[in-house]
């Protein structure tokens, strides 16, 4: 070869070297800021435990200063959960565990075709159905809506309508 093309050769030989050495040195910064930033992110993470009467229950990886009320949303509370005793906007600054228990009672209010508003308190597996020895209808009011048999919640309204079909 001439002497041009070895220069040509080699300068180009140097260049790729250079590419070659400049992407490794790029790389390793950039692992270097990813695992700084990864052991920030892991000394502000808190492990929240949830058991209980809920759907996922388990250990929850959040973020330091994370509401009560996002961690329950993830573990996701059975109906019958009873979580009228947690501060729900509680802000977690540590690791922590929460057990939740059966709602042992609910509290029910019934409204609409009644001689009186009543407000009730029943087991927690009552259903509508279980209602209608509890309050005193007005002559109004449609005895079929009693054949239901959903399951009542905690804090409810119930407001018994007046029977359409009744004759003049």
């Amino acid at each position: 070869m001439k002497k041009p093309e070895w220069v040509l050769l080699s300068t180009i030989l140097i260049f790729i070297f250079t590419l070659y050495i400049i992407s490794k040195a790029t790389s390793f910064r950039s692992l270097e800021r990813l695992a700084s930033y990864t052991l920030v992110e892991q000394l502000s993470l808190i492990t929240v435990e949830i058991n209980g009467l809920v759907q996922k229950p388990g250990m929850y990886k959040v973020q330091r200063g994370t509401t009560l009320r996002s961690v329950l949303v993830k573990a996701r509370p059975k109906p019958l959960a009873d979580i009228t005793g947690l501060n729900l906007d509680r802000v977690l600054e540590e690791s922590c565990r929460f057990d939740i228990p059966l709602l042992q009672y609910i509290h029910i209010e019934v409204r609409g075709c009644v001689e009186q508003i009543a407000h009730l308190v029943l087991p927690a597996n009552s259903r509508i159905c279980d209602l209608k020895e509890k309050v005193h209808l007005s002559p109004l009011a449609d005895k079929n809506f009693f054949k239901r048999r959903r399951l009542l919640k905690n804090n409810e309204v119930v407001y018994i309508p007046p029977n359409t079909n009744r004759k003049k």
